[in-house]
């Protein structure tokens, strides 16, 4: 959290999708629910998120995720993940 509160991107080794053995088939990538709020009061840490979401999502699209669904959690502090798939990986809905 920053100094307004906000969630900071949290810089995570991605070491696992380097060894296929390792890798695994799904995988949530948590955004924050309010990025239009952290737009608004603070433009870098915004920026900040955007970048480090690219980043995220070219390493994980590079290994041959999908992004297979999007899981909003509503409420006092909402939450917002995107699921990634690898392969023929599904959640069994």
């Amino acid at each position: 959290m920053n100094d307004a509160d906000f969630p900071a991107p949290y810089q995570d080794s991605m070491d696992t999708l380097e060894n296929p053995d390792t890798r695994p088939k799904m995988t949530l990538f948590e955004i924050p629910a309010n990025f239009q709020a952290i737009k608004a009061a603070d433009l870098e840490l915004a920026y900040e998120w955007r970048m480090y979401s690219r980043v995220v999502f070219e390493l994980f699209f590079s290994h041959g995720y999908l992004i297979t669904d999007f899981i909003f959690m509503p409420g006092k502090d909402p939450r917002g993940f995107y699921l990634l798939s690898h392969g023929e990986a599904t959640m069994g809905v």
